[in-house]
């Protein structure tokens, strides 16, 4: 009886520590994304005037022009709707 409960307490235990990796995991990533949200905007407001390209802004903000786009893509936006919106301001 009291190995069936320290089996049980061990995989509860496990399951727990796997939950918080998973979790710590989603939160470096959730914090990745929300940098980079805020990373463009930012690089184009401070540089418009030179009229970047995305292979420029991608250099400037350590990415791949690839990269870049799978991540704006994953906004759900584009380089040059993000350009756009920000010579409207």
């Amino acid at each position: 009886m009291k190995r069936a409960l320290r089996s049980k307490t061990c995989r509860w235990v496990n399951l727990l520590e796997e939950t918080k990796r998973a979790l710590s995991e989603a939160t470096r990533q959730l914090d990745t994304l929300r940098q980079f949200a805020h990373q463009l905007p930012t690089y184009l407001e401070t540089h418009l005037e030179r009229g970047p390209d995305i292979d420029t802004a991608a250099e400037a903000l350590g990415y791949s022009r690839r990269t870049l786009t799978r991540r704006l893509r994953e906004e759900a936006t584009s380089f040059l709707h993000i350009k756009g919106l920000r010579r409207l301001r």
